[in-house]
Formats: C-alpha cells, sequence, structure tokens
C-alpha cells in the first residue's frame, strides 16, 4: 500500500487510518 505524503494526509481524510482501524477491529473480532 503506497504510503499518501504528509501534506495530503494533513488536507485530506485520513482512510489509511480508517483502514487500518477497521483491520485491526477484524483481527480482533475474527
Amino acid at each position: 500500500m503506497p504510503a499518501p505524503s504528509a501534506s495530503a494526509a494533513k488536507s485530506e481524510f485520513p482512510w489509511w487510518l480508517a483502514a487500518a482501524l477497521v483491520l485491526a477491529l477484524a483481527a480482533a473480532l475474527f
């Protein structure tokens, strides 16, 4: 997964952070 630039992470919604949380939740449940 390509890492977004710092400027993009600050100006746009952190989709990568949301995806990481979803994956962590799925890993915890399953």
